[in-house]
């Protein structure tokens, strides 16, 4: 129920913002069309890091394998 309310709300509060503040609404636009860009060229640069990385066919020394030797040193019988 809540989640139609404020989608109506919403809904009219812009409507109103676009009709009697045209100015206010085209601000509003675009400052979410520049967060937009950010958090796409954010995500975008994220991802071709995380392939340029994964490229390279070297594969991580997995912790287990690094961690086998010194637990067997820990371990006495």
């Amino acid at each position: 129920m809540r989640f139609i309310f404020n989608f109506v709300f919403f809904g009219l509060l812009f409507f109103v913002i676009w009709k009697f503040f045209p100015d206010a609404f085209t601000t509003l636009v675009g400052w979410v069309s520049a967060l937009y860009n950010y958090l796409h060229h954010l995500f975008q640069s994220l991802i071709d890091n995380v392939n340029k990385a994964t490229e390279t066919g070297e594969h991580p020394v997995k912790q287990t394998a690094t961690m086998l030797p010194f637990l067997f040193t820990l371990w006495k019988k």
